[in-house]
């Protein structure tokens, strides 16, 4: 449902359903992927480039840090939008924690180590029944903001 609202002297057209902005959210997320991930790797060939020049490395590895913030924000519009939707379908399977501890480990220790924390998971033995892809990006995001917000390294 839509409605037509007068502000100002301008004419604002307000979107009422959860449906219209979560397929928003889903297109605008879904357009910016693209030039968002050539932009990282055109980063990372800066990286490369730049290394043996620390004020250059520095400046690339904040606009490596930029670039990964984007692109977590941009994933978790995606996410809300398609929660909203509805069209999350979860797969829950038995796994143990520590495949997934060990994953998240692997792929998010180089963010901390820019961010110069320490990032440690504790190994378990623990199984679960849940979704192996959609805990692991709760838990990624849970880490990733516990990473920009730790000031002391731990």
């Amino acid at each position: 449902h839509r409605h037509v609202r007068r502000v100002g002297n301008q004419v604002a057209i307000g979107v009422e359903t959860a449906q219209e902005k979560s397929t928003f959210l889903a297109t605008a997320s879904h357009d910016l992927r693209q030039p968002i991930h050539a932009l990282s790797i055109f980063n990372q060939s800066l990286l490369y480039q730049v290394d043996s020049q620390p004020e250059l490395k520095r400046l690339a590895d904040k606009q490596q840090q930029l670039v990964m913030s984007l692109s977590n924000m941009l994933e978790s519009m995606l996410d809300v939008s398609k929660l909203e939707a509805g069209t999350v379908q979860a797969s829950p399977q038995i796994f143990q924690l520590r495949s997934l501890f060990r994953s998240l480990h692997d792929t998010l220790d180089p963010v901390a180590t820019r961010h110069g924390v320490k990032l440690r998971f504790v190994s378990s033995d623990v199984a679960i029944n849940a979704d192996p892809f959609l805990l692991g990006r709760i838990i990624a995001n849970l880490v990733i903001n516990a990473i920009n917000a730790s000031p002391d390294g731990q």
